[in-house]
């Protein structure tokens, strides 16, 4: 293949490439970049700046069969240094010995040089050709960046035949963990980062957060992903009044006490009758205890009882005795339980020799082995039911 172009971009818009691109509706278009000028062949103050900032890099080669082999590059930022208006060089630092972008060059000087800028979504596209130097000391010594922790082993020249640059679309916007902390040092106050879990994750590693708000949903699909890393070091965090009360706020809308409740309660506490709850929960009793204030129903509530806090969840006797302890009752036959669980609830009960009401509020699965006593639809027939059952016995006859 001939080394003499026309236009620049002949380095890679090769016949059979024009031939598809006349083929596919974009050849026209090339052509017109190619009339005005089209791709850059020397270095210029824009590409002097972009790979001043850049702090890798990959270079391509490929050997006398054409097969072809891709190796990151890196050091600090410009670490591509720039010669003259067509030569870029960099110290080529002792690695794993592989040694195959060298072999590659001493049979094809044919090389590509390919950066990317994920923080500003910038892609610079450099064909040319590359040699090793291995035999100039004072080169190398000048390539080295100072300070830089890496055994330099010998330079590599590229010189440019031709570069161009890419559009943004599918870049993903990433930053470096050293521009991050930089920017937290340079600004006075608050900076909020909403993002995925792997962006949390990275700033975790990195020790760049300081406070994480996480957004639970009452309903969470999917296989699961742990947000810290399972290397035994652990994270300390300190739970803040401002993430509960933004965490309290997205389930206020799902913790509803039933709108009865408050008048039914005073009227079982004005005949003298003690009320105790027994949920189970993941939430501390605090948790709970704020949506009882909230709805004006905690000084109603003589005991209870959070399975976050025992051993045991319902329909485990042990969790209803619990329970009963509560209100200072220890008779299950003098108990009766309200539930709206067939199993949890309403077996539970009946196994320990409680009395128990089932009042459907969702939409929770039958248990055959659940025959309630009683079954209500709102609570405000609970005090006539409990009318009924004084004026009989245990034994169902009237007492």
């Amino acid at each position: 293949m001939s080394d003499i172009h026309t236009y620049p971009s002949d380095v890679a818009f090769t016949p059979a490439v024009k031939a598809i691109q006349t083929r596919k509706g974009s050849r026209q278009g090339y052509a017109q970049v190619e009339e005005n000028g089209g791709w850059r062949t020397e270095v210029d103050e824009k590409l002097t700046a972009f790979l001043a900032g850049q702090d890798s890099m990959f270079l391509a080669t490929a050997n006398a069969q054409g097969q072809p082999y891709i190796q990151h590059r890196g050091g600090p930022k410009g670490f591509v240094k720039i010669l003259d208006k067509t030569t870029l060089a960099f110290a080529d630092y002792s690695g794993n010995r592989q040694y195959i972008t060298q072999g590659n060059l001493s049979e094809n000087p044919k090389a590509h040089i390919f950066v990317m800028d994920y923080a500003h979504r910038r892609r610079v596209k450099i064909w040319g050709e590359a040699r090793i130097v291995d035999d100039d000391p004072a080169l190398l010594k000048s390539l080295m960046p100072q300070g830089y922790k890496a055994r330099p082993e010998q330079v590599i020249l590229f010189k440019v035949s031709a570069w161009d640059t890419n559009c943004p679309q599918h870049i993903p916007q990433k930053f470096d963990a050293a521009d991050v902390a930089a920017a937290k040092d340079e600004v006075d106050g608050v900076i909020l980062v909403a993002g995925s879990a792997q962006l949390v994750q990275g700033l975790i590693a990195n020790d760049l957060l300081d406070e994480l708000r996480l957004m639970v949903f009452p309903v969470t699909l999917g296989g699961g992903k742990r947000l810290f890393a399972d290397d035994g070091r652990k994270v300390p965090l300190k739970l803040t009044d401002a993430l509960l009360a933004d965490y309290y706020q997205h389930w206020d809308p799902h913790t509803l006490t039933d709108p009865d409740a408050p008048a039914v309660l005073r009227e079982l506490r004005r005949r003298g009758i003690k009320v105790g709850v027994l949920s189970n929960t993941m939430w501390p009793r605090s948790a709970h205890e704020r949506v009882f204030v909230r709805d004006e129903v905690l000084d109603l509530i003589d005991g209870a009882v959070y399975s976050s806090e025992i051993p045991w969840t319902k329909p485990h006797p042990e969790a209803f005795r619990r329970a009963m302890a509560a209100v200072g009752i220890d008779d299950p036959a003098a108990c009766v339980f309200v539930g709206d669980r067939p199993y949890d609830d309403i077996h539970g009960a009946k196994s320990l020799g409680m009395r128990a009401v089932f009042i459907p509020h969702s939409e929770v699965p039958a248990y055959p082995d659940a025959e309630p006593d009683a079954v209500i639809t709102s609570l405000t027939e609970l005090p006539p039911l409990l009318d009924r059952w004084s004026a009989t016995g245990s034994d169902g006859q009237p007492g």
